[in-house]
């Protein structure tokens, strides 16, 4: 949940348009969640099921 916040408040917006996808939001969260669990030792890793075509925008965020 961390994660997926971060990355709606703007920190997964990869290319810097403002806006949040569902392919950049999951992939923030699919690298942070597996670079946290490995630094605990362990392992996790996110799955989004569907399928999404074109791009979805799920928040606005300050450029």
């Amino acid at each position: 949940t961390y994660f997926l916040l971060q990355g709606l408040a703007g920190k997964a917006d990869r290319n810097g348009d403002g806006v949040v996808t569902v392919s950049e939001l999951y992939e923030y969260v699919e690298e942070q969640v597996d670079r946290k669990a490995r630094a605990e030792g362990g392992r996790q890793r996110p799955l989004m099921k569907g399928e999404v075509e074109g791009t979805l925008p799920l928040a606005q965020v300050g450029k």
